[in-house]
């Protein structure tokens, strides 16, 4: 979300566009894979899709179906 994004950007300045890739590519995996939610009832956005997953709470065909995919940037 944009609240997410803006936090990163905040803290980083970015020398070229390959750093920036880097370092918001890390980021984005530490917040989706690492970092627990208090929204989310303290688990991580990747375990909490891996679980609404598997409770038939995501709809076939989403990109968190099988929980978090790296390649997904949503």
């Amino acid at each position: 979300g944009t609240d997410a994004t803006s936090e990163c950007l905040n803290q980083h300045w970015f020398r070229t566009i390959d750093e920036a890739r880097q370092i918001i590519d890390d980021w984005r995996h530490h917040y989706n894979t690492e970092r627990p939610h208090s929204t989310l009832n303290y688990m991580t956005p990747a375990a909490y899709a891996k679980t609404a997953a598997k409770e038939n709470l995501i709809e076939p065909g989403s990109p968190w179906e099988n929980g978090y995919n790296e390649s997904f940037n949503g």
